[in-house]
């Protein structure tokens, strides 16, 4: 029992490089959208407004190319490993002074991850549909969709469809989401390695607010969440990994009479 309780240990420690994994695969693609492999990527940036009913035909381009399903891949890849990362974390964290701490947060961070998932298959999944329909005579974008009630019902704004990155949402549902949701999860998070004693108390807010900028799927904001996930990612991961170290060397340092 005891020796597969340490494999369970050392299996949760290694598991959490899979945060800097998410961190780079959501940050990295937005550096140059869609990796920079057409010109008609540079349209539309974070910098500057939807696209115009003139650039429909930019964004059915990039939306139905090789390199947006790579874009999308990434994006999807990116949020399943930062769900395992949050699992990974609570099992470490567990094992700290606030269990019931680190149940809450990984409870609220998983509830956070569930609407990425939506807003990644309207940008994978939707997106590419709408601009086949588009390129085939099929014109969706924007007006038939902003015909009163089309989309009022599920809390999306007609802006939202036909661009390249998530556009904006009705109030209650921004107001749920990106101001209630999102926070509190990112909180909890942040509350759980602060009060744990497992993690350095300085890796809470960073790691907290490296989570709520990579679930923005937004340009400059998944971006910088990133990169700052992958920063305290691999801090985070040495942490353990050196603490693990340094118990095994002052087990080993021990008698073998006293050793347990």
């Amino acid at each position: 029992m005891g020796a597969e309780m340490e494999v369970d240990a050392a299996v949760s420690r290694r598991g959490v490089w899979i945060l800097p994994v998410a961190g780079l695969l959501l940050g990295a693609p937005w550096i140059k959208p869609y990796f920079a492999s057409s010109a008609d990527a540079a349209v539309e940036t974070a910098s500057s407004p939807p696209f115009r009913a003139n650039d429909l035909d930019t964004w059915a381009r990039i939306a139905t190319s090789d390199s947006y399903q790579l874009f999308s891949l990434t994006q999807v890849l990116g949020t399943v490993c930062l769900l395992f990362g949050l699992l990974v974390l609570y099992g470490n964290l567990a094992h700290g002074r606030s269990p019931r701490l680190a149940l809450a947060g990984l409870i609220l961070g998983v509830v956070g991850i569930v609407p990425v998932f939506m807003m990644l298959g309207e940008l994978s999944q939707a997106q590419p549909i709408l601009a086949t329909f588009y390129q085939n005579g099929i014109n969706i974008c924007p007006g038939s969709l902003a015909e009163p009630g089309f989309v009022g019902r599920s809390g999306i704004l007609s802006e939202a469809f036909c661009k390249w990155w998530w556009g904006p949402d009705a109030f209650p549902t921004a107001l749920t989401r990106i101001l209630l949701v999102w926070p509190f999860a990112a909180l909890s998070l942040a509350f759980a390695i602060a009060r744990s004693g497992v993690l350095s108390k300085w890796s809470a807010l960073p790691f907290g607010f490296a989570y709520y900028l990579c679930i923005q799927i937004y340009p400059p904001y998944t971006l910088v969440g990133g990169f700052l996930m992958v920063v305290v990612g691999v801090w985070i991961a040495l942490q353990l990994n050196r603490e693990a170290a340094d118990r095994t060397s002052s087990h080993d340092a021990l008698p073998a009479a006293l050793r347990t």
